[in-house]
């Protein structure tokens, strides 16, 4: 009868010492890159946000030239509302979201969305998310961008405050931390040229 040998290899595995550095490798890995990574997240989620605000400006100024008519963008606190309506003409947070539609009222100091008046509703925007914040500013303080009125020239004729104040408007894009690295803002003159401050376009540190 013969016999078998089995011969078995010892299976080498990590020891100690060999675990600990991998971990504190990965740690130190992990340290770095994290921040870099929410930091890149921010960054493409408020250049979508900037994006979307230009794209809706853009929008507003130029449905006035195609309809012949004034049309409004204001801030709502419940745009998504079956009768969304603009927020307070004292406010200046847009980040509740806002909506655009013709405005009939003729009224230019005191813009709302009137349907029964004939507004017509345009484009409607949600609330910003993740507490970004989107603040309206103006240079001339006693001014309150609390929306935007184009008319059919293209004109911005109402920048939330007085017909014939002749302000700039800006409203200024931030994460929830207010970190001044992550800042963006879109200019409205009274002409209705809109300009964009962004790390994408180099002009950043213009933004007020």
């Amino acid at each position: 009868m013969s016999t078998m040998r089995m011969h078995r290899r010892a299976i080498a595995g990590f020891t100690l010492i060999e675990m600990l550095v991998v971990l504190v490798i990965m740690a130190i890995v992990l340290f770095y890159a994290i921040p870099s990574y929410k930091s890149m997240v921010t960054q493409y989620r408020m250049a979508g946000e900037l994006n979307d605000l230009q794209t809706d400006v853009e929008l507003a100024r130029s449905s006035a030239v195609r309809e012949g008519a004034n049309v409004t963008m204001c801030p709502s606190p419940a745009p998504t509302a079956s009768v969304p309506t603009c927020s307070d003409a004292t406010n200046t947070q847009w980040n509740t979201g806002w909506i655009i539609f013709t405005d009939t009222s003729g009224t230019v100091d005191e813009q709302n969305y009137l349907p029964a008046s004939g507004d017509v509703l345009l484009r409607i925007h949600g609330p910003l998310q993740t507490g970004d914040t989107l603040v309206s500013s103006s240079s001339d303080t006693s001014t309150t961008v609390s929306s935007l009125t184009f008319n059919r020239m293209g004109g911005a004729m109402s920048l939330g405050g007085s017909e014939s104040a002749t302000v700039d408007g800006w409203l200024l894009l931030n994460d929830a931390n207010n970190d001044t690295a992550m800042v963006r803002c879109l200019e409205i003159g009274l002409s209705g040229t809109i300009a964009v401050y962004s790390p994408q376009a180099g002009k950043q540190n213009s933004c007020p």
